[in-house]
């Protein structure tokens, strides 16, 4: 067995654990400080409090062809990897009783290239003048799913992992801005309203090639409604952004290649090109929708979400979907998940003849490049 994409994956992992500790540490100390400074005021235990989860997990993958898995689009394709293992660790500050800060880090397998920052998931100050209001500045979780808040945290869900179908294609796990929370309480329902905005950057690994490519999101805009009773939970999500892609220098030296040769007097290598590029826009505005409903009596657990996205880019454009039936039976959860993601657009054609169409109008070598 090949022990090197295992020994890779502890060791991104045990980097990104050093790394949550240290940051840990900074914080607490710049916040024990002042409690120590002011007698006044209360303990330091009683201002901050950390906590950590942790989960452990292998998965190995054995095929006659050339395949990988990953959890979701930020990991480095693995054939046999820990890539459902990950450490976090959470501060949160009471800085009075208005105010509070949170700092989440969280060490899993990423991306080689993702830089350190991409670790930290949250970092926001918190104001809540009362239970019905709450605003939230920094980095924060985009909540357009039913678990956006605990898609790191395992014992939070019933599964082993998410819906991969649902799930994994959302890299963005964190955006960086502000966002508002209305809450509405009654006897026996409670409603939420909640909208964000901001921008949030990604790394992103092509799975069948494994290079990986810079992404950010501008201009973030999510508004998410909730109905939640003793049992059932409804909500309801949209998001619309502009997926930008131009940091990758590959493709938007492809983008500008393929607008050059649009651009020739070749009507059907033109049309080609155009297609091309529509397919791969480094530069898509997007609009996503989403419906999420959840059914709990303590026994018997029944999960399912359905999105539709659209985009410039045509390749964007796809319908996702999962259902899950859960029991739980003492300590243990028993279920059955199943999930679709369709993309209604044909894949992009590779071109046809482009050398020898091209050839009389820019010369045999430049053409042989472009084909």
């Amino acid at each position: 067995m090949d022990i090197q994409p295992v020994v890779m994956g502890l060791r991104g992992l045990a980097t990104g654990i050093v790394m949550a500790f240290f940051m840990t540490l900074l914080m607490a100390l710049l916040l024990v400080a002042p409690a120590v400074a002011q007698p006044s005021e209360p303990a330091a235990i009683d201002r901050w409090h950390l906590s950590g989860y942790a989960t452990l997990g292998y998965a190995d993958l054995r095929s006659d062809q050339a395949r990988s898995f990953a959890r979701d689009q930020t990991q480095d394709r693995p054939s046999a990897d820990s890539v459902d293992s990950r450490l976090g660790v959470q501060l949160n500050v009471n800085l009075g009783s208005m105010f509070s800060a949170t700092t989440q880090v969280v060490a899993r397998k990423r991306a080689a290239a993702a830089p350190l920052s991409q670790g930290i998931e949250w970092a926001f100050l918190a104001f809540q003048p009362d239970p019905a209001w709450l605003l939230r500045l920094g980095r924060t979780s985009p909540d357009v799913f039913l678990y956006s808040d605990v898609r790191n945290l395992g014992v939070a869900y019933p599964w082993v992992r998410p819906s991969q179908e649902f799930y994994a294609w959302m890299p963005l796990q964190s955006m960086d801005g502000a966002d508002v929370t209305r809450l509405w309480v009654g006897a026996d329902v409670t409603w939420k309203l909640k909208a964000a905005y901001g921008h949030a950057r990604a790394t992103l690994v092509a799975q069948n090639e494994g290079y990986s490519v810079p992404a950010a999101a501008q201009g973030m805009g999510t508004l998410t409604l909730s109905r939640e009773t003793e049992r059932w939970l409804v909500k309801l999500s949209y998001l619309r952004g502009t997926v930008d892609l131009r940091r990758s220098e590959g493709l938007t030296s492809l983008d500008q290649g393929l607008a050059a040769i649009a651009a020739l007097p070749l009507p059907q290598v033109a049309a080609q090109a155009d297609a091309l590029r529509d397919g791969m826009s480094p530069l898509s505005r997007t609009r996503y929708f989403a419906l999420g409903t959840q059914y709990d009596d303590g026994q018997w657990l029944i999960s399912s979400e359905l999105s539709w996205i659209f985009g410039r880019a045509s390749q964007v454009n796809a319908r996702r979907g999962y259902l899950s039936l859960g029991r739980r039976i003492d300590e243990w959860t028993f279920f059955a998940l199943a999930g679709a993601s369709v993309l209604p657009n044909p894949a992009v054609a590779m071109p046809v003849n482009w050398q020898a169409q091209l050839s009389p109008v820019i010369g045999p070598a430049l053409a042989a490049q472009a084909s």
